[in-house]
């Protein structure tokens, strides 16, 4: 998360998809990519990684997702 506050946004995510490729489906990760994605213009993507956090993620990890959704 550090790399995207500071706009490095294609490195946060070649970092986070390495992450996701150890631990596919890691709702954490997803939230991570999510954002990533959403900063750096890919909306399409986003919404995929926060439509899969909502479907398959524990409530909590689901409701940060939407919160997300709803700050951006």
């Amino acid at each position: 998360m550090v790399l995207e506050k500071r706009g490095r946004h294609h490195e946060a995510l070649q970092m986070i998809e390495r992450a996701i490729a150890v631990a596919p489906g890691e709702p954490g990760y997803l939230r991570t990519r999510a954002i990533a994605r959403l900063a750096s213009g890919d909306a399409d993507g986003a919404i995929a990684d926060f439509a899969f956090v909502l479907e398959h993620a524990a409530p909590s990890h689901a409701v940060w997702a939407l919160a997300q959704v709803e700050l951006a």
